[in-house]
């Protein structure tokens, strides 16, 4: 499902002319447009929160070494996880909208 053109916006727009009527037009484009704010001020808080995180759990471990990846906590060659992270950041920021 691609872009909203011109034409489906005018039917969109008639279509909610008819429904709500002229007098509460504007103000539902009002609560619209707030809820639309909130929800991007929500989305940029939950991303900067998580790329704290990720920096927080990076910055912890100097060695070079994924953390929980010893002989006691996992396998003898471990994957690195840096580029699985990078690769789940990718894909909450593609999720979000902001990549």
């Amino acid at each position: 499902m691609g872009p909203v053109g011109a034409q489906e916006m005018v039917i969109i727009f008639i279509v909610a002319l008819v429904l709500f009527g002229p007098k509460k037009l504007p103000e539902l484009g009002r609560t619209i447009g707030k809820a639309l704010t909130q929800f991007r001020r929500a989305s940029a808080d939950l991303k900067a929160s998580f790329e704290r995180e990720m920096q927080k759990s990076g910055a912890g471990n100097r060695s070079g070494k994924a953390a929980g990846t010893g002989p006691i906590d996992g396998p003898a060659n471990p994957k690195p996880c840096r580029r699985n992270t990078r690769v789940s950041v990718l894909r909450f920021r593609l999720w979000i909208g902001t990549g």
